[in-house]
């Protein structure tokens, strides 16, 4: 009985850390990607929010822009609407992205 229940036990703890991991990678996918992209344009985000946006932001410039063909606009309208870091993480993102995908110059402020 004691068996059976350590084996029960160790499925639950693994079945929960795969768990943890499959949903830590679907968050954010590309996180890699646009943090290089981010990094490039010099740009430091200041919060985890701000680079959530960001992320989300540079995405749907490429999108808007031409780049990304079948891929939808990320973003999250709650974060959006609620969190002025995200807010502006992904108005920057998305003008930085863009401009880079249609060749143009980055705006000077």
């Amino acid at each position: 009985m004691r068996g059976f229940i350590r084996q029960r036990a160790a499925m639950a703890i693994a079945t929960g850390v795969l768990v943890g991991i499959m949903a830590g990678c679907s968050h954010d996918p590309d996180r890699g990607y646009y943090d290089l992209v981010m990094k490039r344009a010099g740009v430091q985000a200041p919060s985890e929010e701000y680079a959530l946006g960001w992320r989300h932001g540079c995405h749907s410039g490429e999108y808007a822009g031409g780049l990304l063909l079948g891929h939808a606009k990320r973003k999250d309208e709650t974060l959006y609407a609620g969190s002025g870091d995200y807010m502006r993480g992904w108005d920057d993102g998305y003008v930085v992205c863009f401009r880079r995908v249609r060749g143009l110059k980055p705006q000077r402020d």
